[in-house]
């Protein structure tokens, strides 16, 4: 298995069926992205990509209150998030989600000034980072 390098924080699911293992990159540190259901409980059942249903919708909700720090503004946007973005990743083909392309949706749909420093910290620290292509397993 190649290594990522790079300080970017990644969410990325391998190729398979649902329910979609998801997980988040960011240095040299991997976890499980934590789906959320205590926020709301849209898929007990897991995750899933490439159509608008439960499962996008958790995972949508999911990623949003990773990448953002506040699940409030998460519950808020994670329907629009899951349509324009989760429903039009691969369903069963391997994708992947950078942070800073989560916070760029959320600014491009809200216009929130507050998510602007959350973007300006991610750019200084992903200037330069590449994501090799084989980095994941």
């Amino acid at each position: 298995m190649a290594s990522l390098t790079t300080s970017k924080r990644v969410y990325w699911s391998p190729a398979g069926y649902p329910p979609r293992a998801v997980f988040v990159k960011e240095g040299e540190e991997e976890r499980t992205l934590d789906p959320r259901n205590d926020l709301f409980n849209h898929s007990p059942d897991g995750f899933a990509s490439g159509y608008g249903g439960s499962g996008p919708a958790q995972l949508a909700l999911a990623i949003l209150a990773d990448a953002t720090g506040d699940d409030r503004l998460a519950v808020k946007l994670h329907q629009g998030f899951k349509w324009e973005v989760i429903a039009k990743l691969p369903e069963t083909e391997l994708w992947l989600l950078t942070r800073a392309d989560v916070l760029n949706w959320i600014r491009d749909e809200t216009g929130a000034d507050k998510v602007l420093g959350l973007i300006r910290e991610v750019q200084s620290d992903e200037t330069d980072d590449e994501v090799d292509d084989d980095w994941y397993y």
